[in-house]
């Protein structure tokens, strides 16, 4: 027995040190610590270690890819010498990325994104809707966890003696440049998306590691060499830039007069506006908890569940809205339905309200509105500063805004939502 343990760790030591001598042991421990990884990440996202393993089986280079994804991240720790404390902290980084998309998806339809780090301090306001306070606690106990093992790293982590650093920066740059072909070919055969139409679908289908990394590296469409203003005029006639500019109530740069046609039609906008009686209350209202009984197969109903919402219908125009995301994404849909842009211009996941909307105005309805002559007025039966309500609704062109501090005898639900008769 001793003979064949003698001989396994003999074994075991002229592999290390064939694998030290061509630098490349390390590299191996992070590879085979990268599947793992990517395992793990997919397991938390499809809630299942078989569903993860199928990924694997039924899309291997997709899967091998991600693997890669991690692997490059990991491979520069051939380049310092306490490499272990490199790898833990990557090791982290993407666990923490798989534990939370995990529980984000047990909550909603919509992935983790980049984006929603911008949202990290509306998340912590309603966490409670979302996780008990003993995983809370669990949640505690894990960071302070890691922060003692990174102490204790930092202390006891062994150091590389010797070591060729330049050769090993090559190394890595070679891996980088390698990942980088590989990147642009799986791309263009089509293997990966570079577009995704639907967020939870493109996380499925490429993998949590690129999508994750794209939606930080994607900020949406880039803008034109040639945009400007000159070029936007040659889109429209002659007759439709001499009313736009007699709308906005200024001059052609060109001095051009404006039509007597286009005078008009302005006159009887100007008049109607002035005229308060014939102008109706408009009313946008988006209620994501109302759904239509009838459109349910599996029941029947003795008699109408919404008769005043089928009255509707039939008297006026109807329809069905589609809407970028499901479960989540509640101001992603106000802003496409406000604005009537949608959020595909934007980078994966991003919401427009935490980014470019609380810095610079957007044409929408409100604004439309206004020129005719209307006030705007929003309400919302949450906290103000959610999404920042309270500084876009303004860029919108909203006069005044409402939110739930200002409302009184609210009735919550279990999960700490107000209810929508307030």
């Amino acid at each position: 027995m001793e003979k064949i343990k003698g001989k396994f760790i003999a074994a075991k030591d002229k592999t290390q040190a064939f694998f030290e001598k061509h630098k490349v042991y390390c590299l191996a421990v992070c590879g085979v610590l990268a599947f793992i990884l990517n395992l793990v990440i997919e397991s938390c996202a499809r809630h299942s270690l078989t569903a993860a393993l199928g990924f694997f089986v039924t899309s291997p280079l997709v899967f091998i890819y991600n693997v890669g994804l991690i692997f490059i991240m990991l491979a520069p720790a051939i380049i310092f010498r306490r490499r272990i404390i490199y790898i833990f902290f990557v090791t982290v980084f993407w666990l923490v990325i798989g534990i939370v998309n995990g529980v984000i998806l047990a909550n909603r339809m919509t992935p983790f994104t980049v984006k929603d780090l911008a949202n990290l301090s509306d998340g912590m306001t309603i966490i409670t809707n979302y996780l008990s306070v003993g995983q809370i606690i669990l949640a505690g106990i894990a960071i302070v966890f890691a922060i003692i093992l990174v102490v204790f790293l930092f202390i006891k982590a062994p150091k590389k003696k010797e070591f060729n650093r330049k050769k090993n920066i090559l190394v890595v740059l070679a891996i980088f440049v390698l990942f980088g072909g590989t990147s642009i070919g799986f791309t263009k055969a089509g293997i990966l998306d570079t577009f995704f139409g639907n967020l939870a679908y493109a996380y499925r289908d490429n993998g949590v590691p690129y999508c994750f990394i794209n939606t930080w590296l994607n900020t949406g469409v880039s803008r034109p060499m040639n945009y400007g203003e000159e070029e936007i005029e040659t889109i429209f006639t002659e007759e439709e830039l001499e009313l736009i500019r007699a709308y906005a109530g200024i001059e052609s740069t060109e001095e051009i007069e404006i039509s007597s046609a286009a005078a008009s039609k302005v006159a009887r906008t100007q008049k109607n506006a002035a005229n308060k009686g014939y102008m109706p209350n408009i009313i946008f209202l988006q209620l994501e908890s109302f759904i239509d009984p009838a459109l349910i197969n599996s029941i029947e109903l003795t008699e109408e569940a919404t008769p005043y919402w089928n009255e509707l219908q039939e008297k006026y125009s109807t329809g069905y809205l589609t809407v970028p995301s499901v479960g989540a994404g509640t101001a992603n849909t106000e802003f496409e339905t406000i604005c009537g842009m949608s959020v595909k211009f934007f980078g994966p996941g991003e919401y427009p309200y935490k980014s470019i909307l609380s810095e610079e105005t957007c044409e929408s309805y409100p604004y439309n509105f206004k020129n005719i002559g209307y006030s705007t007025h929003a309400i919302h039966n949450h906290r103000g500063v959610f999404y920042l309500r309270n500084e876009v609704f303004a860029n919108l062109g909203f006069d005044t805004f409402t939110s739930l501090e200002y409302m009184s005898n609210v009735i919550k639900t279990p999960k700490n939502w107000a209810k929508d008769h307030v």
